[in-house]
């Protein structure tokens, strides 16, 4: 499987595991947050 998709399936595992936010609230920061550390735990390392 390419990169891409597996980093897409593993979001889209975690979002939709997410419980519905209480009204008027959002999960939109904690899902941002979540998409960048699965990018950068697939990121290769270049220190």
């Amino acid at each position: 499987m390419s990169e891409a998709r597996e980093v897409l399936r593993e979001y889209l595992t975690v979002v939709k595991s997410l419980k519905k936010p209480p009204e008027r609230k959002s999960n939109k920061r904690f899902r941002g947050h979540m998409f960048a550390s699965i990018i950068c735990k697939h990121l290769p390392l270049t220190c």
